[in-house]
């Protein structure tokens, strides 16, 4: 999760962390605790969305919600995230691995260096040059991380027309367009707009509660 967010950087932040808490986590007979070495791992990963969503008690929910503007990072971690989750037995907004589509493509899901391109899985603008989502269509409910290609590819494509093509071949990109594949309506009013929504918050809800795990302990 932290190669694929950060692929090109010379100088890995967080290689160096990593190496630092293996060496620390290593006993004189090179045996490391594997279930502490995880806890210490995502305890960076915590630190590292807070940086981007701030440190303070007050989550910002705006840095979340500017497009193409938003980091690798976050849609990786949260993809780790319903991974984690979703293997648990638990479901975001009534979407779990009971819904085969979202159960097949959990069991194929792989973590991957070539998607870099954050889409809209509600077009910016459709065939006809229309947006009719107007800012909303930059929420964090409404994107997803793909590949260059596909997102080239697919850029104009109604919501229906994406979940066909990723039928026909049988696969999605990342966890969380998988669950947004799952709701029957999206888009711009009504039942779309509140399944949107409802996403929305249960993406957000899980990125929360993973970034407040850094705040101290309130007394």
């Amino acid at each position: 999760m932290f190669h694929v967010s950060h692929p090109a950087y010379v100088y890995k932040r967080w290689l160096n962390r990593s190496l630092d808490i293996l060496n620390t986590l290593t006993s004189d007979q090179l045996n490391v605790d594997g279930a502490a070495y995880l806890r210490e791992l995502e305890q960076l990963s915590h630190e590292f969305l807070s940086e981007i969503c701030g440190e303070t008690e007050q989550f910002n929910v705006e840095a979340l919600h500017r497009g193409t503007g938003v980091q690798n990072f976050v849609f990786n971690l949260l993809d780790y995230r319903l991974w984690r989750e979703l293997n648990a037995g638990q479901s975001f907004d009534g979407k779990g691995l009971n819904n085969p589509e979202i159960k097949k493509h959990f069991d194929g899901f792989q973590f991957s260096p070539s998607r870099t391109s954050v889409e809209h899985y509600f077009p910016q603008t459709d065939p006809s040059g229309a947006n009719k989502m107007g800012d909303d269509v930059h929420r964090f409910g409404n994107l997803c991380l793909i590949s260059p290609s596909s997102n080239s590819r697919l850029s104009n494509y109604s919501p229906a027309d994406k979940k066909k093509f990723y039928v026909e071949t049988e696969r999605a990109e990342s966890l969380k367009q998988a669950i947004m594949m799952s709701y029957k309506e999206w888009g711009p009013d009504g039942q779309g707009l509140n399944n949107i929504e409802s996403h929305e918050h249960a993406m957000l809800t899980l990125l929360k509660e993973h970034r407040d795990k850094t705040l101290p302990t309130r007394k």
